[in-house]
């Protein structure tokens, strides 16, 4: 009966950064996560698409991405799946990842692998 915090957190590779007219590269994303019931593949939760901007004076070899988000309360007791979608706003390259995600009532009744 409350909001989930949630971190996600996202490694990237090969993306594009271009030198800009100050001199820094930049990097250029895009990040959009949506969570589907995994029983019918409905999608029950959307975080809106956000926009990372990064500047360095040197080129980045590896990023990451942290973002806080907060799932809703509203959400039912089950397996989820949550799709990160990624967009490389100069390279013009889209990644995507799903990530299975359970919502239980009791903590302890989680499976620990």
């Amino acid at each position: 009966g409350r909001n989930i915090p949630m971190i996600v957190y996202v490694e990237l590779e090969h993306f594009k950064a271009i030198k800009g007219d100050s001199g820094k590269y930049a990097v250029k994303l895009a990040q959009e996560l949506v969570l589907y019931n995994e029983a019918d593949g409905l999608a029950v939760w959307r975080e809106p698409k956000v926009q990372i901007v990064d500047e360095s004076l040197n080129r980045r070899r590896d990023f990451f991405v942290v973002q806080r988000v907060e799932l809703p309360a509203r959400l039912g007791v089950g397996k989820y799946l949550l799709k990160v979608t990624m967009t490389d706003l100069q390279g013009g390259s889209i990644d995507e990842t799903s990530i299975p995600i359970q919502i239980v009532a009791d903590p302890s009744l989680v499976k620990k692998d």
